[in-house]
């Protein structure tokens, strides 16, 4: 007959093993849920146009990129005008940049703006950050440069979040761009991982962060780790750059922005928006954010 302190021992045992299941695999599940969420956002729909911002002239817009078809969005310059390369940022879509369209159209600018593929109107279910949207960036800019009132010389690159990522890998491998804007954007996705872990759920981000990671580069087939628009703004000089960051960002510390600026070559510029979360510059402090680019364009353009 089994003793009974070994009865126990094995029971005691058991409930051990079978809590170290529970907790490993719901581990997994939210951890998966969060790769999830961050690779396949929904299609936020397309639900107004610029005519609703007094937009006059513009007109709907296809091009390929890794074989997928992205729309958007074409207001042409007034001539002769520099014309901007407008990216919206994660789970978004080209309505969100759609109001600093309409500013950059009142200084006589052409604008593109477009969905990202996985968002919007734009083909594809898969989000990389910014990792494999670089070639969503390229191809922008070749659709653009080929329409005929386009100077290459005169094309700005500007991107919110995600898309600041995207503009800052696309810019390193662009050198006719003259010049970049980048609002709320990480410098390495890796370590925004694991603050956004701890920051949103009061987990530790190990070993969550890493298995958020390992999930997501498994769903999207990139190698998100990679993700390191740091790497790539160094070779953004000698064009002119313009930082731009909310210090209460909760998502993506204002830390981002002054790593990002340190390893920039001049000229650059940082500006900081004392009460701004992420995002939303534009919308939080208006006359901060156009006084900035103001300044910015009046030294790259004169206009």
């Amino acid at each position: 007959m089994m003793p009974a302190r070994t009865k126990v021992l094995r029971l005691v045992g058991f409930v051990i093993a079978l809590l170290l299941i529970v907790v490993v695999g719901a581990t997994i599940w939210v951890t998966r849920g969060f790769a999830l969420a961050i690779v396949r956002p929904a299609h936020l729909p397309i639900t107004s146009s610029p005519a609703d911002f007094g937009i006059a002239t513009w007109r709907n817009v296809e091009f390929s990129a890794d074989g997928l078809t992205l729309r958007g969005w074409y207001i042409p310059p007034a001539q002769p005008a520099p014309t901007v390369i407008l990216v919206h940022g994660h789970a978004a879509n080209r309505l969100n940049v759609l109001p600093r369209a309409a500013w950059y159209l009142r200084r006589g600018y052409g604008v593109l703006l477009f969905d990202l593929r996985g968002h919007g109107e734009s083909d594809g279910e898969l989000s990389t950050l910014g990792y494999l949207e670089r070639a969503d960036v390229l191809a922008a800019y070749n659709w653009l440069i080929a329409q005929p009132e386009i100077d290459p010389a005169r094309v700005l690159l500007h991107g919110e979040s995600m898309g600041g990522a995207a503009v800052i890998r696309a810019a390193a491998l662009l050198p006719d761009v003259r010049g970049v804007i980048v609002e709320s954007t990480f410098s390495t996705f890796e370590d925004n991982v694991a603050d956004g872990v701890r920051a949103f759920t009061g987990l530790p981000p190990f070993p969550f962060a890493p298995l958020i990671l390992f999930f997501g580069e498994r769903e999207a087939e990139a190698n998100i780790e990679d993700l390191r628009p740091i790497d790539q703004i160094t070779l953004i000089a000698p064009r002119p750059l313009l930082i731009m960051h909310g210090e209460r960002d909760p998502l993506l510390n204002v830390e981002n922005a002054r790593r990002l600026y340190a390893a920039a070559g001049d000229p650059k510029t940082l500006v900081l928006f004392p009460t701004a979360q992420h995002v939303g510059l534009f919308e939080n402090d208006p006359a901060l954010w156009q006084q900035s680019m103001s300044a910015y364009l009046e030294d790259l353009f004169g206009v």
